[in-house]
């Protein structure tokens, strides 16, 4: 869909609604509702700098979404709903993806669906229903900020376009923030955890993976845990995800915000894959430790990981199989020869980069269920992972560790929802998993859990 409005002009915040409302305004006049109705228009107003933390932290709307890939050279805040698309059935992503992309125009490269998929085919809880097993949504209202730029973007469906309508968004703008400063509240005060499992029933899921020879039933299953905490006032998280973004660099950082204090937040390191026309890249991210208190030992448990014995097989299993799914998919396929490392704020992991050009009959929804669950938080073999995590597991995963992006014209991104949190007023629920090999114990995987979620447990005791 083209855009009715671009220019080069860079506006001052304090310029900015009389420029977005002099161009809501002119709506009517110049696009005509009759006749074909899909597409969404945008419009885009250059602008000072703004942090979208600030802007996001600054608006009273309920909906708002985050997004920023790993080197934070591209981020987006928004609020509101220009369209959506959501499904409780996981087969209809086809489908689903079909729309977002007759949706989607060149005209409009930064113009992008957010979202993801559940990691079970379907939702089972309480907790996770409104988030749907499918849902990819357009904001109304959007910051933008890319390497050398801001932009204020605003979004509306062609199917939307009546004079109630246009009254309802001068409305909404209205109430938008422009200020470049924000106040964050005092930290909330953790007055409760529970862990689930326990460290009891973590060791029952251990044996429940094992035979009656103690052997593993599989190559690699990761367990999960779910640790929940209660705290003195409601999150707001945005506000949470700020003050982890700044503790968690060369990370994705997420947010699907349904409510003021509700919404689904992460800090991830891992991609499952990024498609820019026919050009696909992912990686394989298994295998981890610590990081050293000093140069010295970090250097040393680096060391220590690259000829580890137990995390070299996870992670070759990771890397198999994302080599065996992916053949079928592209014309060529390429990866790195050995594993590299990516040091992160408390973990050190072991990582295998591919390139590949997708065949013309593929797309991004196919290598989305191809790639979905990776054995980085499923398992080997992947027949039946899924169903045997779900039977193990004393929690429903929801959105923890499947894929969460955007998807663009000729131009998608996920990541894998891992180092993840579920926001319910006062209640948060950290997401975080191990992977289960031979050799691995009880013990060591509950540890590397514990260090996994450190990250969001220091946030809390600042």
């Amino acid at each position: 869909m083209l855009s009715l409005f671009k220019t080069d002009t860079v506006y001052p915040l304090e310029d900015l609604y009389d420029a977005v409302a002099a161009q809501i305004h002119r709506i009517p006049e110049i696009v005509s509702p009759q006749g074909e109705t899909r597409g969404v228009l945008r419009f885009e107003f250059p602008t000072e700098p703004i942090n979208g933390f600030v802007w996001l932290h600054n608006q009273k709307a309920g909906r708002k979404f985050y997004w920023a890939n790993r080197d934070q050279s591209f981020s987006m805040a928004g609020i509101g709903i220009a369209d959506e698309i959501s499904s409780s059935d996981f087969e209809h992503i086809h489908d689903i993806f079909a729309t977002m992309e007759d949706n989607l125009s060149s005209e409009n490269p930064l113009q992008r669906y957010y979202g993801g998929v559940s990691f079970q085919p379907q939702i089972h809880s309480r907790e996770w229903q409104a988030y749907h097993s499918i849902y990819f949504a357009i904001p109304q209202f959007e910051i933008v900020n890319t390497n050398d730029q801001s932009i204020f973007a605003f979004n509306i469906a062609l199917k939307d376009i009546t004079h109630d309508y246009i009254q309802q968004v001068l409305k909404n703008l209205s109430t938008v923030n422009f200020d470049a400063l924000t106040v964050y509240r005092n930290v909330p005060q953790v007055l409760k955890r529970i862990d689930e499992p326990n460290k009891e029933q973590w060791h029952k899921m251990f044996a429940a993976i094992k035979d009656n020879k103690n052997a593993l039933k599989y190559d690699k299953i990761v367990l999960a845990r779910k640790s929940q905490f209660q705290f003195d006032i409601p999150i707001k998280p945005e506000a949470l995800l700020k003050h982890l973004a700044d503790i968690t660099p060369n990370c994705y950082h997420f947010d699907l915000q349904i409510e003021p204090f509700r919404g689904f937040i992460g800090a991830s390191p891992e991609q499952l894959f990024s498609l820019s026309h026919r050009t696909l890249t992912t990686e394989a991210v298994a295998g981890t430790c610590p990081r050293g208190t000093t140069e010295e030992e970090d250097n040393q448990l680096a060391a220590e990981l690259l000829v580890c014995e137990k995390n070299s097989n996870e992670h070759k299993f990771v890397v198999d199989q994302i080599q065996s799914h992916l053949n079928p998919l592209c014309e060529n396929l390429t990866r790195d020869t050995d594993s590299s490392l990516i040091k992160l704020q408390n973990n050190q992991h072991l990582v295998t980069h591919f390139k590949g050009t997708i065949k013309p009959d593929i797309n991004a929804a196919d290598v989305l269920k191809t790639l979905h669950p990776t054995p980085a938080v499923g398992g080997v073999p992947y027949e039946g992972i899924s169903e045997a995590i779900r039977n193990i597991e004393p929690f429903d995963r929801g959105w923890y560790a499947a894929p969460i992006g955007y998807v663009g014209y000729e131009n998608s991104e996920f990541a894998v929802g891992i180092r993840s949190a579920l926001i319910e007023q006062e209640m948060l629920s950290l997401y975080a998993g191990a992977g289960v090999v031979q050799g691995s114990t009880e013990e060591d995987e509950w540890d590397e859990i514990e260090t996994k979620i450190g990250n969001f447990l220091k946030v809390f005791s600042q």
